[in-house]
C-alpha cells in the first residue's frame, strides 16, 4: 500500500477492471489450517470444488504492480471455514475460488479497492448471503471501510460506496488488516502477478540482433 489518495480520521463507487481475468476453482486439498488473523500461518489450504453449506467465507485480496508505471492487477482467494463441504461430508478449510484481473492505469489504493470489489462479487457468486471476512494488507482501505478514516478522494469514495453496496449481501461482513507476509495474501499477490506477466509478455518486442 502506498500513502495518498487522501485519508483523515473519522467516517468512510464502481470501477472497471480489465479484460484479462483468471478464475480458478479446482486443485485438490494439500494441507489445512487457515483462518483469520494470526491463526494458522503455515501451509496453505487446498482447493475444494464441492458445494458448501454453513460456512464462513474468508476473502484475501491484493492489488499491485511490479513495474514502476501504473499497470496494476488484482488478485483474490476465497476460503470456506467450517461446516459441511458437500457430498464428501468433510470439514475444515478449503479454497473455493481464486480470481485475478488486469486493471490497467489506476493508483495503488484504487487497485486495493478494485481487488476487494472483485473478490466480494466472486464471494457473492460462490455462496451468496452469509458471513464474510475480508482481509487485506491495505491498512488505509480497511480503516476507511471501518469508519476510522474519512475517504477524501472522489474516486475512492465511489469505490467505497460499491464495497458497502456489496456488503449488504452478506451477514455480517468484517474488514480486517493483515501483514503482507500472510501466506494467503502472498497467494493473492502471485495470482495478480501471473496476469501482469501475461500482459507484459503481450507488449514485449524481441530486440533486433545484428
Amino acid at each position: 500500500m502506498q500513502p495518498g489518495d487522501g485519508a483523515t480520521r473519522t467516517g468512510s463507487e464502481n470501477a472497471t477492471g480489465g479484460r484479462d481475468n483468471e478464475n480458478r476453482v479446482g486443485e485438490r486439498n494439500r494441507g489445512t489450517g487457515h483462518g483469520v488473523g494470526e491463526r494458522a500461518r503455515g501451509a496453505e489450504p487446498g482447493v475444494n470444488d464441492t458445494g458448501m453449506t454453513g460456512q464462513r467465507l474468508v476473502l484475501y485480496t491484493d492489488g499491485g504492480s511490479r513495474a514502476r508505471g501504473r499497470r496494476y492487477a488484482a488478485g483474490a482467494a476465497i476460503l470456506a471455514e467450517g461446516g459441511d463441504t458437500g457430498s464428501s461430508g468433510t470439514q475444515g478449510v478449503f479454497i473455493v475460488s481464486e480470481k485475478a484481473r488486469y486493471l490497467g492505469d489506476v493508483t495503488n489504493n484504487q487497485a486495493e479497492y478494485l481487488a476487494l470489489i472483485m473478490g466480494m462479487e466472486e464471494a457473492e457468486a460462490v455462496r451468496g448471503p452469509g458471513e464474510l471476512v475480508c482481509i487485506s494488507d491495505s491498512q488505509l482501505m480497511v480503516r476507511q471501510l471501518n469508519g476510522e478514516y474519512r475517504v477524501k478522494d472522489p474516486d475512492l469514495r465511489r469505490l467505497a460506496v460499491r464495497v458497502h453496496e456489496l456488503a449488504r449481501g452478506f451477514r455480517p461482513v468484517l474488514f480486517v488488516h493483515a501483514g503482507r507476509d500472510h501466506p494467503m495474501l502472498a497467494r493473492a499477490d502471485r495470482l495478480l502477478n501471473r496476469v501482469l506477466d501475461r500482459k507484459l509478455a503481450e507488449h514485449y518486442i524481441e530486440p533486433v540482433r545484428r
